[in-house]
């Protein structure tokens, strides 16, 4: 229970935290508010219910019950990776595109933006590999282990799943709620007055799409990190794709989509208001 209070205590500030920085409604964020609120809202989607979506994906994956008293293990490496992994994805789409204009002396493409927002997605992998590595664990273990403790002691088995999870996954919901989610969303406004009504079903219809789309990415990934944390010698990606093909068949690759796919459906909308703020900010 204490658990469970302590990190409700964390959910209130940050969004203290996130409003504050935000205090008047009609004035423009600058870069570093951005940041912040957008590191705030992250981490505030992970508190809840981010983390409990994740872990009950977590354990689907792995075949093991669901025990709620372990619900928020790994929960601060998990908001903490999210916090700078938003950031710096929304900074490498609006310095990217912006270098590209300037290049080409014309407006991008919807291919180049595409592709600028999937590098984006790829670029926070470097952050999100390790993060998740260490939540699982800190997830499987029975000793309490402090995160510098596991990066210590795995090295470089902490970006195992790295490739699928940049490819498959990141890359991917990048492109999902930098791209797809804005393009519904100036769909919907031709039917939908208010803009946030249709902010928000543009980026729960893009969740959808990316969350079938991504899963394989994340249940691939997270049997390479499982493999990592008890084998001295990891499987190559071919050879745990194909296994879990022989084990599972096609289903294998959507374990968990079901609890993916409400928290990438919750989180797109939220995300795709913070890409609005900080593009205010640049705007200026």
């Amino acid at each position: 229970m204490f658990k469970i209070f302590k990190h409700s205590i964390f959910v209130f500030f940050v969004i203290y935290i996130s409003t504050s920085c935000n205090s008047e409604q009609n004035k423009k964020l600058t870069l570093a508010e951005s940041i912040v609120v957008g590191g705030c809202v992250a981490a505030a989607e992970v508190t809840f219910p981010g983390q409990i979506l994740q872990y009950i994906m977590n354990m689907r994956i792995q075949h093991k019950p669901f025990r709620f008293q372990d619900c928020y293990n790994g929960f601060m490496v998990h908001a903490a990776g999210q916090m700078p992994i938003v950031a710096l994805q929304k900074v490498v789409q609006v310095e990217g595109s912006e270098f590209i204009k300037n290049s080409q002396q014309a407006a991008l493409s919807s291919l180049q933006k595409a592709g600028i927002s999937f590098a984006a997605g790829c670029a926070g992998s470097f952050i999100d590999t390790p993060s998740n590595f260490v939540q699982l664990q800190q997830q499987n273990s029975l000793h309490k282990t402090s995160t510098l403790q596991v990066l210590k002691k795995f090295g470089k088995k902490s970006f195992s799943g790295f490739f699928a999870n940049s490819m498959l996954k990141e890359g991917p919901f990048a492109l999902g709620y930098q791209f797809l989610a804005p393009t519904a969303t100036q769909s919907i406004q031709s039917y939908v007055d208010n803009k946030n009504v249709a902010t928000t079903l543009g980026g729960v219809m893009a969740g959808v799409l990316i969350a079938i789309w991504t899963q394989p990415g994340a249940v691939i990934r997270n049997y390479m990190q499982m493999e990592a944390l008890t084998s001295s010698s990891p499987q190559k990606a071919r050879t745990v794709i194909q296994s879990i093909f022989a084990k599972e068949g096609y289903s294998g690759f959507f374990v968990g989509l079901k609890q993916r796919g409400a928290r990438v459906a919750i989180a797109i909308p939220i995300y795709t208001v913070y890409g609005q703020a900080i593009e205010s900010c640049m705007q200026k």
